[in-house]
């Protein structure tokens, strides 16, 4: 579907080197003895092999889509991958993406296996620079905040899917403070559900109230419409080219009913468009001056096709859970239980 999306893209296919239960630390001894035994035989995912398919990939061209790296978290990431990544990033000129420090286990985690911290540690490998996006770091300090402005790091602050997660709440003032790039995003569909970007664009903007009760430090509509549009684009390495409609950029809009009720009585535009507008009044969307939403309707993709797709895939993974529902449930409460203790 991504090859005749209804927007920009910047694919990050997801990837690690690394088993995820031998890489937390003290996780493995608090799982089900059977599952310890069947990580312990799991080997570690060969670096090499997995660059070289990524390479492939990367020689797969499409309209408005832009290849990235995604190795999905360092904790999972070896040394030698994430600089082999950073290289190959380098010489093809594309971002890497990464989630970090975004959970109250990872703030623990990280300083167990790197000295100072997560950042500190991409900082020492000379690996962070202008080509890093990091999603989520909600729990930056100050030491880590300027570390990621004097290496100019974008971050990617998804608000929704930091509250569905229980993970916590972003302090975007102060990474704005620190002159720090930031986009706001939605984030997978396992994490956030719906992905809309007005639900995420208004609580990126409420949230912010939570962190202070100085008024003046409140992120303000324009702070947060600004993050959804050039922010996002700097972020997908599409800075220059979309999020703002001036002479020179893709012609990229969303038209919005302004008969909707979202928009009755019409008041104060951005005002509305960050706090009330929900999607319901969407009415037309263009992509580089073509068409692709036209009265609700979208033009490049068969609706119906899509959800008999995902309705195929959900009764495929009813019968692999079906299989294994004991085993998960097991699993599940034993990794809740190690991510409570660690808080």
């Amino acid at each position: 579907a991504s090859a005749t999306a209804s927007k920009p893209v910047a694919l990050a296919p997801m990837f690690a080197d690394q088993n995820f239960y031998r890489s937390i630390p003290d996780l493995l001894r608090h799982l089900p003895l059977s599952r310890q035994q069947l990580y312990l035989q799991g080997a570690d995912k060969n670096m090499e092999a997995i660059l070289e398919s990524l390479r492939a990939v990367f020689n797969t061209k499409y309209d408005r889509v832009s290849w990235a790296l995604a190795p999905s978290i360092p904790l999972v990431s070896s040394d030698d991958f994430l600089m082999s990544c950073h290289e190959l990033a380098m010489e093809l000129g594309i971002k890497i993406h990464t989630h970090a420090l975004e959970s109250p286990l990872q703030k623990q985690m990280y300083p167990k296996r790197y000295q100072g911290g997560l950042i500190q540690h991409l900082s020492r490998l000379g690996i962070l620079n202008e080509q890093w996006v990091l999603a989520h770091c909600v729990w930056l300090n100050a030491t880590e905040l300027a570390l990621l402005a004097e290496h100019q790091v974008a971050i990617a602050h998804n608000p929704v899917a930091n509250l569905r997660l229980g993970s916590g709440i972003a302090d975007v003032r102060k990474m704005l403070d620190y002159g720090l790039k930031v986009g706001i995003g939605t984030d997978g569909a396992s994490s956030s559900d719906n992905q809309n970007m007005y639900e995420s664009v208004r609580m990126g903007a409420l949230l912010s109230r939570i962190k202070t009760p100085q008024v003046t430090e409140w992120l303000s509509a324009q702070e947060v419409f600004f993050a959804a549009t050039e922010g996002g684009a700097a972020c997908l390495g599409l800075e220059g080219q979309v999020g703002r409609l001036q002479e020179g950029y893709l012609a990229d809009m969303v038209f919005v009913d302004l008969s909707h009720i979202n928009w009755q009585p019409l008041n104060h535009v951005l005002q509305q468009l960050v706090y009330v507008e929900d999607a319901q009044a969407v009415r037309h969307v263009m992509v580089d001056g073509e068409w692709m939403v036209r009265d609700g309707v979208l033009l490049r993709l068969s609706l119906a096709d899509l959800m008999e797709r995902a309705t195929l895939a959900r009764e495929q993974l009813q019968i692999l859970e079906g299989l294994q529902t004991d085993q998960n449930q097991e699993l599940l409460a034993a990794i809740g239980q190690f991510c409570a203790c660690s808080h």
